[in-house]
C-alpha cells in the first residue's frame, strides 16, 4: 500500500524554485559582472551616485535592469513558499545588486550605478509579490 503526500507537490515546486533561483542567479552574474575587464584597481569616478540624475540615464537600462531581476524575486518566492517575502527577495536582490556593482569598480568598461540597485531590487519586489498572487 503506497502512502500519499500532500506536501510531495509543494516540496517538488520549491525544489524547481530554488533551481530556477540558482539558474537565474548565474545567469545575472554572467550578463553583468564584468568577467574579462577587470583590472588592479577601482574607478571610483565612474561611480554614479545619484539614482536617475546622475548621467548618463537611459530608458532602455532601466527596463533591461527591472526585467533581469523579475524572475529573481519570482523564483524567491517558489523557492520558499511557507516563509518567503517580497521584502526578502528585494533584500537578497540588493545584496547580489551591489556585489555587482561593486566588482564593477575594477573594470575600465563599464559604469557602477545606484540607479542599477534601485531597479533591481524593484525588479525582484515586482516579481515577488507577482508570484505571491
Amino acid at each position: 500500500m503506497q502512502r500519499r503526500n500532500s506536501t510531495l507537490p509543494d516540496e517538488r515546486n520549491a525544489l524547481r524554485g530554488r533551481i530556477g533561483l540558482g539558474l537565474w542567479s548565474a545567469v545575472i552574474a554572467a550578463a553583468t559582472v564584468p568577467w574579462t575587464d577587470f583590472v588592479g584597481h577601482t574607478h571610483w569616478q565612474k561611480v554614479q551616485w545619484i539614482p536617475f540624475s546622475s548621467p548618463p540615464i537611459k530608458f532602455l537600462d532601466i527596463v533591461v535592469n527591472v526585467l533581469l531581476y523579475l524572475p529573481f524575486g519570482y523564483q524567491w518566492v517558489r523557492a520558499f513558499p511557507s516563509r518567503a517575502r517580497a521584502w526578502q527577495a528585494a533584500a537578497l536582490a540588493a545584496a547580489l545588486s551591489l556585489v555587482i556593482e561593486g566588482s564593477q569598480l575594477y573594470s575600465h568598461s563599464r559604469f557602477p550605478s545606484l540607479q542599477d540597485v534601485v531597479c533591481n531590487v524593484f525588479g525582484s519586489w515586482v516579481g515577488a509579490i507577482t508570484a505571491l498572487l
